[in-house]
Protein backbone atom coordinates (compact mmCIF):
# COMPACT_ATOMS: atom_id res chain seq x y z
CA UNK A 1 0.00 0.00 0.00
CA UNK A 2 1.22 3.49 -0.80
CA UNK A 3 0.30 6.52 1.28
CA UNK A 4 0.28 9.83 -0.50
CA UNK A 5 0.01 12.53 2.12
CA UNK A 6 0.62 16.09 1.02
CA UNK A 7 2.38 18.70 3.15
CA UNK A 8 -0.84 20.73 2.99
CA UNK A 9 -2.84 17.86 4.47
CA UNK A 10 -0.32 17.51 7.32
CA UNK A 11 -0.33 21.26 7.97
CA UNK A 12 -4.13 21.38 8.01
CA UNK A 13 -4.48 18.35 10.31
CA UNK A 14 -1.94 19.74 12.79
CA UNK A 15 -3.83 23.03 12.95
CA UNK A 16 -7.34 21.54 13.05
CA UNK A 17 -6.53 18.99 15.73
CA UNK A 18 -4.05 21.14 17.67
CA UNK A 19 -1.51 18.34 17.57
CA UNK A 20 1.06 18.55 20.37
CA UNK A 21 3.39 15.74 19.26
CA UNK A 22 4.05 14.76 15.67
CA UNK A 23 6.13 12.07 13.99
CA UNK A 24 7.40 12.85 10.48
CA UNK A 25 10.03 11.79 8.04
CA UNK A 26 12.74 14.38 7.45
CA UNK A 27 11.54 14.66 3.86
CA UNK A 28 8.05 15.70 4.98
CA UNK A 29 9.41 18.28 7.44
CA UNK A 30 11.62 19.72 4.68
CA UNK A 31 8.60 19.92 2.34
CA UNK A 32 6.54 21.64 5.02
CA UNK A 33 9.31 24.17 5.64
CA UNK A 34 9.75 24.76 1.91
CA UNK A 35 6.07 25.75 1.79
CA UNK A 36 6.62 28.33 4.53
CA UNK A 37 5.20 26.28 7.41
CA UNK A 38 6.41 26.98 10.90
CA UNK A 39 5.35 24.80 13.85
CA UNK A 40 2.50 26.41 15.79
CA UNK A 41 3.06 27.21 19.48
CA UNK A 42 0.93 24.27 20.66
CA UNK A 43 3.11 21.75 18.76
CA UNK A 44 5.66 20.77 21.41
CA UNK A 45 7.71 18.02 19.76
CA UNK A 46 8.37 16.70 16.27
CA UNK A 47 9.94 13.25 16.12
CA UNK A 48 11.95 12.67 12.95
CA UNK A 49 12.73 9.19 11.69
CA UNK A 50 12.45 6.69 8.91
CA UNK A 51 15.46 8.01 7.02
CA UNK A 52 18.71 9.85 7.73
CA UNK A 53 18.22 13.36 9.10
CA UNK A 54 20.25 16.24 7.67
CA UNK A 55 21.84 18.29 10.47
CA UNK A 56 20.66 21.56 8.92
CA UNK A 57 17.05 20.34 9.09
CA UNK A 58 17.38 19.82 12.85
CA UNK A 59 19.01 23.23 13.18
CA UNK A 60 16.06 24.92 11.44
CA UNK A 61 13.49 23.30 13.71
CA UNK A 62 14.41 23.43 17.42
CA UNK A 63 11.39 21.32 18.43
CA UNK A 64 12.49 18.45 16.20
CA UNK A 65 14.07 15.42 17.87
CA UNK A 66 15.98 12.74 15.99
CA UNK A 67 14.38 9.36 16.55
CA UNK A 68 16.10 7.60 13.66
CA UNK A 69 17.88 4.36 14.51
CA UNK A 70 18.97 1.58 12.27
CA UNK A 71 16.43 -1.23 12.52
CA UNK A 72 19.20 -3.81 12.84
CA UNK A 73 20.47 -2.06 15.97
CA UNK A 74 16.97 -2.05 17.44
CA UNK A 75 16.38 -5.73 16.79
CA UNK A 76 19.82 -6.66 18.13
CA UNK A 77 19.16 -4.61 21.26
CA UNK A 78 15.84 -6.37 21.78
CA UNK A 79 17.51 -9.76 21.24
CA UNK A 80 20.25 -8.97 23.71
CA UNK A 81 17.85 -7.74 26.36
CA UNK A 82 15.68 -10.83 25.98
CA UNK A 83 12.49 -8.95 25.27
Amino acid sequence: MTWNVSPGAVRDAVAARRVTRLSLTPTMLARLQAGGWRPPAFLQTILLGGEPIPADLLARCPRAVASYVMFTLLTQGIGISGR
